[in-house]
């Protein structure tokens, strides 16, 4: 597996999307297709071909006894399948991550409107008090304040909100 979350997270963005809520929406087929096209690419069958010529074996490092190095076919299958791998367990976190986000963010909306109903209420009944009110306004205007204070101490889940589209950069 990928141990370089980092440097698996900029290859994602860069070969698949920028956005993670494009990122978290591929496909198993998606994918599946641009794990091949990409090793294709990198580490072809002529390449393989050529370093064998030369008495170079790229994969003498494999050290699984259940994987059998017989072909570049195999070769590129457990390839193909440890990125594929690499790349659901990367979509599955960011989507753990943007539900515990919203989750997160859903809280905060709520209480934040709650507390700014509570403010506009306020200021309302502030309105409609009568020019003699004056003892009465001071109170509702004292009143206002340390709600808007409370309202301005609600903040946005902005770690979490950064754990999910940042992801690991």
């Amino acid at each position: 597996m990928c141990e370089n979350k980092h440097q698996l997270d900029t290859w994602i963005r860069e070969n698949f999307s920028k956005d993670m809520d494009q990122i978290i929406s591929i496909t198993e087929v998606d994918v599946c297709e641009k794990a091949e096209i990409w090793f294709a690419h990198q580490v072809d069958e002529t390449k393989i071909r050529k370093l064998f010529n030369v008495g170079i074996n790229p994969f003498d490092e494999i050290q699984n006894e259940d994987f059998k190095v017989d072909s570049y076919e195999s070769i590129r299958k457990y390839y193909i399948d440890l990125l594929i791998k690499s790349i659901r367990n990367y979509i599955n976190e960011a989507i753990k991550r943007k539900g515990v986000y919203e989750h997160a963010y859903e809280k905060y909306k709520c209480e934040f409107d709650r507390q700014q109903k509570k403010v506009e209420k306020l200021k309302k009944e502030l309105e409609n008090k009568g020019f003699f009110s004056f003892s009465k306004k001071k109170e509702l205007k004292e009143t206002i304040a340390k709600e808007l204070t409370g309202l301005s101490k609600i903040k946005e889940p902005s770690d979490l909100k950064k754990a999910y589209y940042n992801m690991y950069k």
